[in-house]
């Protein structure tokens, strides 16, 4: 009685601790320098879906997506964090001023900041022209790349294909080559069902039913 009590508290055990979520690093490193002179850490973006811009104040057709992000932004700031980076600082000459001027000329209303020149986001994530557009994932894994001008359905459609999906990683995920029409949001039902704590819950009571079996359901009758 007292190994089978015992087995069951290990099993138990066991389910608790496994489903203790885990912290784990944020795949952007490095930082960037702000409008205000301020250097930020790509790191206060973790947890959060992050669309960054790699950009150039100069660059004409930057200026022709401006209109484009600006309505992204209207529909889907609630859902996402946006960031537009001026890339090329020491070779292109990519200044805070003028991306200030950038900012007032083309109404842009979310962050935006330049490369930092000492560890540079366009030599880590490879950036050979502007504008290049990534989605991260809330642990900072790369999810979609945008090259050049793209149009507003497309980044809609494939930025709600992974949200409604929850994708925060492509270890275990490929995501299509074409996404199509974006898709509706999961039931309650498919929610319940794919949430962690229902089922551990399942577990537990799975668990309990074989202790109730293993230990012949109680006390006896007494004759």
């Amino acid at each position: 009685m007292k190994f089978r009590f015992s087995t069951f508290l290990l099993c138990f055990s066991i389910l608790i601790v496994s489903q203790v979520p885990t912290s784990s690093a944020y795949n952007i490193s490095g930082t960037y320098i702000n409008t205000n002179n301020q250097t930020i850490s790509y790191s206060q973006y973790q947890g959060q879906y992050l669309f960054i811009e790699a950009m150039w104040s100069d660059c004409l057709h930057c200026k022709d997506m401006a209109s484009t992000l600006d309505q992204l932004h209207n529909d889907m700031g609630s859902k996402i964090t946006m960031l537009s980076i001026g890339i090329w600082p020491t070779t292109k000459g990519e200044t805070i001023a003028a991306l200030k001027n950038f900012a007032s000329t083309y109404k842009v209303s979310w962050d935006m900041g330049i490369d930092h020149p000492d560890e540079p986001f366009s030599n880590r994530y490879n950036i050979k022209g502007t504008p290049t557009m990534l989605l991260f994932g809330p642990n900072g894994d790369e999810l979609i790349r945008w090259e050049g001008e793209t149009k507003l359905t497309d980044l809609e459609s494939q930025i709600n294909y992974v949200l409604n999906r929850n994708i925060t990683d492509t270890s275990s995920t490929t995501l299509p080559s074409t996404f199509g029409p974006p898709v509706s949001p999961p039931s309650f039902i498919e929610m319940l069902f794919s949430s962690p704590l229902f089922q551990a819950l399942a577990i537990v009571i799975l668990l309990l039913v074989i202790y109730s079996k293993m230990t012949g359901g109680g006390s006896k009758p007494v004759a």
